[in-house]
């Protein structure tokens, strides 16, 4: 009986050892994949979160398989296949929601909130996320930033200021009182984009200047650059030309180091619009035709990183069949 007691004891060890190593497989996974996606390789978090999710499936790990689909989810989204990333983020849902992950599942709601406002739905995007202002607010302070001030710029979208005003204010208390320097840095670029929308650019050039103070002091290169390029916006409808150029032109050497062809895309835009107002139309005509093919860069990029994910799956379902 006391050896094979002692054999029940070691079995059991060696399944809770083997489930703990699996489970820290998923887990890297997952922080990889997220990785992936914040270098915008989004078809490699794909794959990393397929793995994990096969993973997660194999092992019973419910919360970790929701973590891995957002992920997809979230992937196909910045590739803008909205139908296949909602699906993937409903399937999240369900699974977050049966697990009764308040953190989880506001991430998850939030994301489909964000997928409805890229198709101009704000009225679908307005309802996700009162779902999530109304059931989920009890959670991390992180959290709560993150859903007071999309709730609130959604109702900014659908032209309710004033309660937009009131969410943002909620969420700067407690990004004042936790001290999130990088939320406060998007907090005050919303509420600069309201005040634009209002015509009170000077306002906006205030809240834009707080954040690029912030930037600095974070050491921020990315926030600093999207900070710069909001302000050229608004400089821009002042009728300040020269000084968006001023502003936004040197930023184009250190974007290039950085690689976000996003922003370089949107500071070729302001400056072809800036030097079209000053009658400076060679140097439009450069700027545009670099928005236009870094822009034709990044469809192409997509479109190939989308056919890398359709080839995998496909691969997969044949290995599994």
């Amino acid at each position: 009986m006391i050896k094979y007691s002692c054999l029940i004891l070691v079995s059991f060890s060696l399944t809770f050892s083997s489930v703990s190593l699996a489970n820290d497989d998923i887990d890297e996974l997952i922080v990889l994949a997220n990785q992936e996606i914040a270098k915008s390789q989004y078809d490699k978090a794909y794959k990393l979160a397929s793995h994990a999710k096969h993973l997660s499936t194999m092992e019973s790990q419910a919360i970790r398989l929701a973590k891995s689909l957002n992920i997809q989810g979230t992937a196909l989204y910045h590739l803008s296949d909205f139908t296949g990333a909602l699906d993937f983020h409903q399937q999240a849902l369900v699974i977050s929601e049966n697990q009764d992950d308040q953190d989880l599942t506001a991430s998850i709601l939030s994301n489909i909130g964000n997928i409805h406002l890229q198709l101009n739905d704000y009225e679908t995007a307005l309802i996700t996320y009162q779902r999530v202002y109304e059931n989920y607010l009890n959670t991390s302070p992180r959290t709560q930033v993150k859903i007071l001030t999309n709730y609130g710029y959604t109702l900014f979208k659908n032209l309710n200021t004033s309660e937009a005003l009131k969410k943002f204010d909620r969420a700067i208390k407690i990004i004042e009182q936790e001290e999130l320097h990088v939320y406060k840095i998007y907090y005050l670029i919303m509420r600069s984009e309201i005040a634009r929308s209002s015509g009170n650019y000077e306002q906006s050039m205030t809240l834009l200047q707080q954040a690029l103070t912030i930037s600095e002091e974070q050491n921020n290169a990315i926030l600093k650059i999207t900070t710069n390029i909001e302000m050229g916006v608004t400089l821009y409808l002042m009728s300040e030309y020269q000084t968006v150029i001023d502003l936004i032109l040197p930023e184009l050497d250190q974007l290039k180091v950085i690689g976000k062809k996003d922003k370089e895309e949107d500071i070729h835009r302001l400056l072809a619009d800036s030097y079209k107002q000053l009658n400076k139309f060679k140097k439009a005509l450069f700027h545009r035709e670099q928005e236009n093919e870094i822009r034709e860069q990044q469809i192409n990029l997509k479109a190939l990183q989308h056919s890398n994910i359709v080839s995998a799956d496909r691969a997969l379902k044949k290995q599994q069949s």
